[in-house]
């Protein structure tokens, strides 16, 4: 059981991980999308290659699942820029954050009999704890005022991203079953191809191409977290989904708050300390 939750662990830090790397790719004038796209050539290739003795049985599902899951971790990339663009920070990285494990544990409880231990529901409520400080610390934009209409836009997208960021890991979590327990390297193949693709379509449209150094550099750093990342997941998503997706969440709060303060030169607040002991008491009563 220790190398699950070394495994979950090493999740979370590479998750923290491509935060932090499209973070440096900000003031390089590189979008998300420049990153995506090589991350879907390099997730392709892997995912495929390891996925090659699946092909011969290749479920309709398996691609349903990946093709949905990859447009879905394309959309929230998008509409939290519009997000804030509107109205605050904090509840975007409240619904981004909770999205990622909130749903897939409701979904285990539901329909696979996963229910949570006694320790992991309070290590859930650490997590939300996490969750609510990591937006406090976030909330140091402008303050703005916004009309009824742009209140509604601003829920919908909102809403749209606790949605669309669930539901790869939810597909990942229902290809357990017997069908498609054999057809995860496929379904994250095709992940990557969705992704690579609006990309591509976006920045052909936006005519942003660009392939200077800090492209091949950024693009890459982010592509081998990415795919470490999911690497782990399918090697572990048969695994309770709290254990699974609730501490890689935890973990990857606690490394980001670690870099921002240590490699940003952020400064630590009372609300920092708090972010971090959340953080490490909801990593702690996981078991």
């Amino acid at each position: 059981m220790a190398i699950v939750y070394l495994q979950v662990i090493l999740i979370g830090i590479f998750s923290a991980a491509t935060g932090v790397i499209l973070r440096w790719m900000q003031p390089k004038n590189l979008l998300p999308s420049h990153a995506m796209v090589l991350l879907g050539i390099a997730g392709m290739l892997g995912f495929g290659i390891l996925g090659s003795s699946e092909w011969q049985q290749l479920h309709w599902q398996a691609v349903a699942i990946g093709l949905i899951g990859g447009a879905t971790q394309y959309i929230p990339v998008r509409l939290f820029k519009r997000a804030l663009d509107l109205g605050p920070l904090s509840p975007a990285w409240c619904v981004l954050c909770l999205g990622e494990f909130v749903p897939v544990i409701i979904f285990a409880a539901l329909f696979m009999k996963e229910l949570p231990t006694k320790c992991q529901y309070f290590s859930l409520l650490a997590t939300f704890a996490a969750i609510f400080f990591a937006s406090l610390g976030e909330n140091n934009g402008p303050k703005r005022t916004m009309g009824w209409r742009s209140k509604l836009v601003y829920v919908f997208y909102l809403i749209t991203i606790f949605i669309s960021i669930s539901l790869l890991s939810i597909g990942l979590k229902y290809s357990t079953g017997e069908e498609l327990q054999q057809q995860q390297n496929i379904i994250m193949f095709f992940v990557y191809m969705a992704m690579c693709v609006l990309s591509a379509i976006e920045l052909t449209l936006t005519r942003k191409w660009t392939f200077n150094r800090d492209f091949w550099i950024c693009g890459s750093a982010f592509s081998g977290c990415s795919i470490m990342q999911y690497l782990l997941i399918v090697s572990l998503v048969s695994q309770p989904a709290t254990l699974v997706f609730a501490l890689n969440c935890s973990v990857s709060i606690l490394t980001a708050a670690l870099f921002s303060t240590f490699v940003f030169r952020e400064k630590r607040t009372p609300v920092w300390y708090a972010m971090l002991a959340a953080s490490l008491l909801a990593i702690l009563l996981n078991r």
